[in-house]
């Protein structure tokens, strides 16, 4: 017997440790948690009272994006798009399915639907309900993590792809997991039609925004915690800078509306991740533990809110583990903010607190 379990014990450990893995984690080293901490303490409990609206239509409606028609669109897991009354918060109709994974949503002026499918690449769809497919790939390099959307006046949409090596049904988290800059910032051309690369060599990029006079993006790079902002027009133009950093959190989907940038933190850091980051031989023998072994989001809710200069203006959390959480995507309008989550049934309503 003893033989028995010393031999299942050499074969375990020989697994652990040598069984290959797509890619080695990579080292890197946080910025300070306690830092952060000092600066997003938190000052309230305000999205204590989000409502929660639309649970038996779906799960997981990542994003949201609002219609000519007045009407609320929201993206969900499997692929549907479902309209909704934004006064009574019902579904009126299913506008369309992609039968992929719907991430980013924005209108164009001609209001057809942008969206970021994390399976099927940038589509758009017109008001009938019909998809086209405008790109799926960049340079040769085709898109694995189609994830959001923002479309400027003359049309061109401006898009991420959080990763180009795994797709958002792959094993879950692995590129936060090993840190590496697999995420592109791209350009559809409205006129050429065509998709160019515009920055790569980022860490998960996921949510973005135009500005106001759209002379720069912002981008969610959620696995370094923080935002970069990339020249669009001027003398920097081409170049990118960080709008901020050291974050609480993951920061997702990037939403902006009158002066301010809604930029969603979908989960803390999580202490395991910060301190095995320095450790990627650690990290790689995690790696071969079942998916339940990996760290995961946890049922947090905190929605930040900058001005333009990068200032924090709100910063908005609720209890853990109390109030609709994993929030993904903030859509203000007419004096209501409506909360996406990509790991849950139905959005979240609240009074904004402007």
């Amino acid at each position: 017997m003893q033989n028995r379990i010393k031999f299942f014990l050499a074969l375990l450990l020989a697994y652990l440790l040598f069984y290959p893995v797509e890619e080695s984690p990579e080292k890197w080293y946080p910025p300070a948690l306690d830092e952060s901490k000092e600066r997003y303490s938190v000052q309230n409990y305000y999205l204590q009272d989000i409502e929660v609206f639309a649970e038996q239509d779906g799960y997981g409606p990542e994003s949201s994006a609002f219609g000519a028609d007045g009407r609320l669109y929201f993206g969900f897991l499997d692929g549907k798009i479902i309209k909704y009354n934004q006064e009574s918060n019902i579904a009126e109709q299913v506008f369309a399915n992609t039968n992929g994974r719907v991430l980013g949503l924005e209108f164009d002026n001609e209001q057809n639907l942008i969206v970021a499918d994390a399976v099927h690449g940038l589509l758009s769809i017109d008001i009938e309900g019909n998809i086209q497919s405008l790109s799926t790939q960049s340079d040769g390099l085709p898109f694995k993590f189609t994830d959001d959307v923002s479309v400027s006046k003359n049309g061109d949409i401006f898009f991420t792809d959080a990763s180009y090596k795994y797709g958002h049904f792959d094993r879950e988290n692995v590129d936060i997991w090993i840190h590496k800059p697999h995420g592109r910032v791209l350009k559809y051309s409205a006129k050429n039609k065509e998709t160019n690369t515009l920055l790569d060599g980022l860490y998960f990029a996921n949510g973005i925004a135009l500005s106001p006079k759209e002379d720069y993006l912002l981008v969610s790079e959620t696995a370094s915690y923080r935002i970069v902002k990339y020249w669009l027009t001027g003398p920097n133009k081409g170049k990118s800078e960080y709008f901020v950093e050291n974050l609480p959190g993951f920061p997702d989907n990037i939403d902006y509306k009158d002066g301010l940038f809604w930029v969603a933190i979908v989960d803390f850091r999580q202490p395991i991740i910060e301190k095995l980051s320095p450790y990627p031989f650690i990290r790689k023998i995690m790696l071969r533990l079942p998916e339940s072994f990996l760290p995961s989001p946890k049922i947090n809710s905190c929605i930040l809110a900058f001005a333009e200069n990068g200032e924090l203006v709100f910063n908005l959390q609720a209890k853990p583990g109390t109030a609709f959480g994993k929030i993904t995507d903030i859509n203000e309008q007419n004096g209501f903010l409506f909360l996406g989550t990509f790991d849950g049934q139905g959005f979240g309503k609240i009074k904004s607190p402007r």
